[in-house]
């Protein structure tokens, strides 16, 4: 149960609050969406009702997180990137979130290694490897195959402290305290799509919704009845949409807040895992595994400071 416990709180970050979230926004729109009559299903009128509606809520977060998880890496498919048009193609690749979510990951890792390495350098000590990515580019021949191998690098330092949380006892607290780092940042990141998804909505809301429902061609055929009548007809819109404009407002400005915070809380997790393969002994021998070649072994000691 202890070494489940992670994964239940990573659960309930990432997955469950981020889908109550949605919940929540699509209900603040009855018209766009059914949502709000679930108190009207028959189930509801039973005693055992109120029981199961909880289950069947608690069940549709999940669904709707594990969605969201899957949007992380979402990229389209290989076929679509054939087609002839460029302008397309180009298209295509901006869709591609797991593109963003790779390099938001790469970004944050190569921060936290530079953070770390900095201060070691100020105060005289050495690390394993210098700045990323300047000091493995010039062991590689192109800067893709260095974004690769640091690439490589990250997943293996992840994937050994995932292993030995789960095979070892006394690793489990710094398997725990990353991973409580990650789910943060996941739930941060699902967050945004919720934040998307509420932009959206305000503007179908307000794009669909008549301005001004006493308009008539009559008083549009004279140019200043017609002025007068667009001045009035906005006003009464702002005023009848002002809650609709002050909610996409809101996920705009919390678009942002929740962007910046995933990355600063994936930031944090990736500074955690490096301190714990560097406790561990583990950081050397897997840096010089992924970042060096057998013929580049002696790169490594030039590099070191």
């Amino acid at each position: 149960m202890e070494k489940s416990f992670p994964f239940f709180y990573y659960d309930i970050l990432s997955r469950i609050i981020p889908a109550a979230a949605t919940l929540f926004v699509l209900c603040l729109f009855p018209g766009l969406t059914l949502i709000c009559k679930i108190q009207s299903l028959p189930v509801t009128r039973h005693d055992w009702g109120p029981v199961v509606i909880p289950f069947f809520i608690l069940g549709l977060c999940y669904v709707i997180g594990v969605i969201y998880e899957n949007l992380d890496y979402f990229e389209p498919p290989e076929g679509w990137y054939r087609l002839k048009w460029d302008l397309w193609t180009r298209f295509l690749g901006k869709l591609s979130l797991r593109n963003l979510s790779e390099n938001s990951d790469y970004d944050a890792f190569e921060d936290a290694w530079n953070g770390r390495a900095e201060e070691y350098r100020r105060a005289g000590l050495s690390v394993e490897v210098g700045v990323l990515p300047e000091s493995i580019t010039r062991d590689c021949e192109t800067p893709e195959q260095s974004r690769v191998r640091i690439t490589v690098f990250r997943k293996r330092l992840w994937d050994y402290q995932t292993h030995s949380g789960g095979t070892e006892t006394i690793s489990n607290p710094g398997f725990s305290h990353s991973h409580r780092f990650q789910a943060e940042s996941k739930m941060f990141q699902h967050l945004v799509y919720v934040c998307v998804i509420l932009v959206t909505l305000s503007f179908a809301n307000c794009a669909y919704k008549p301005i001004h429902e006493r308009w008539s061609p009559v008083q549009l055929s004279v140019s200043l009845a017609g002025l007068k009548s667009l001045m009035v007809g906005t006003w009464f819109y702002l005023c009848s949409m002002r809650w609709t404009l002050g909610a996409g407002l809101f996920g705009v400005v919390f678009f942002i807040i929740f962007r910046s915070l995933s990355v600063a809380r994936n930031r944090r997790r990736w500074m955690q895992v490096i301190v714990f393969c560097s406790i561990s002994g583990k950081l050397g021998t897997i840096a010089q595994q992924c970042l060096h070649t057998e013929k580049q072994s002696f790169i490594s000691q030039i590099l070191t400071f």
